[in-house]
């Protein structure tokens, strides 16, 4: 594929060599199959760790490739074009789960959880949406409360892609109080794992499309989550952005 406007390096053309003759070889001969089925190849995610592609934009100490924007759209590029659900897998692991983690995790979250992504022994998937909270997503409603060295969640999830095959949920719940909500800045973030009780897979979406990337409701049913897990401090994440106060307004503007 030429880019006209970004000429790719030896290297970059080598890792996009490597993802195409991936894809054709491991993905393309079952594309139908998998999607008729709707069809999640869990071996798949172990498959594209051992190349790396888990972890291509995650720093080398933590077993990622510490690898640039564009080469990871390079290798992600030659997946989509085989299969845009294993393309979403890869997307959304790469995307705010792990880069959430990295950005604002501890030390010990950072050891813990990124060289295990990174390798492709846990897939991420990140919980943000819910059935009355879509494009608004400051009006979630999912609550967590401090009950001494642990959080406790309660609250549905909806339209979570990798969600049944996910080791690491990151999760939005709100961490403000009901008689007193902050808007966005009530709303904090935790690293919830499948093996915590309370944890549940609810009801999967019947797609038109990318069939076979699992687009599901997860419920939160008590669900109690180590004080540990919370990523940076509660009702103050959600304040943050990378986007300048200048920048938005310009945004806002067109």
């Amino acid at each position: 594929m030429a880019w006209a406007l970004t000429p790719l390096t030896e290297e970059q053309r080598e890792i996009q060599r490597v993802a195409r003759e991936f894809a054709e070889r491991e993905i393309a001969p079952y594309v139908d199959e998998w999607d008729r089925e709707q069809h999640f190849d869990s071996g798949m995610v172990a498959k594209l760790g051992e190349l790396g592609f888990l972890g291509m934009l995650l720093p080398e100490q933590y077993d990622g490739l510490g690898l640039d924007m564009l080469t990871y759209l390079v290798a992600l590029e030659e997946i989509a074009t085989i299969d845009a659900s294993v393309a979403v897998m890869m997307s959304v692991h790469n995307s705010l789960p792990t880069q959430m983690i990295l950005r604002w995790g501890s030390a010990e979250q950072k050891k813990r959880f990124l060289g295990p992504m990174a390798r492709g022994e846990k897939l991420g998937a990140f919980a943000l949406s819910e059935p009355d909270a879509g494009s608004d997503a400051a009006s979630l409603r999912m609550q967590a409360v401090r009950d001494g060295k642990c959080w406790v969640l309660n609250g549905t999830k909806a339209w979570v892609s990798n969600g049944p095959q996910a080791g690491v949920v990151m999760v939005m719940a709100r961490t403000d109080s009901p008689g007193d909500r902050r808007g966005p800045r009530g709303i904090s973030a935790f690293i919830v794992t499948p093996d915590l009780p309370g944890f549940h897979v609810g009801k999967k979406e019947n797609k038109m499309g990318l069939r076979s990337s699992p687009t599901v409701q997860l419920v939160f049913d008590s669900l109690r989550v180590p004080a540990a897990n919370l990523l940076g401090r509660a009702s103050v994440l959600a304040g943050r952005s990378s986007t300048p106060r200048r920048r938005r307004r310009i945004v806002a503007r067109t």
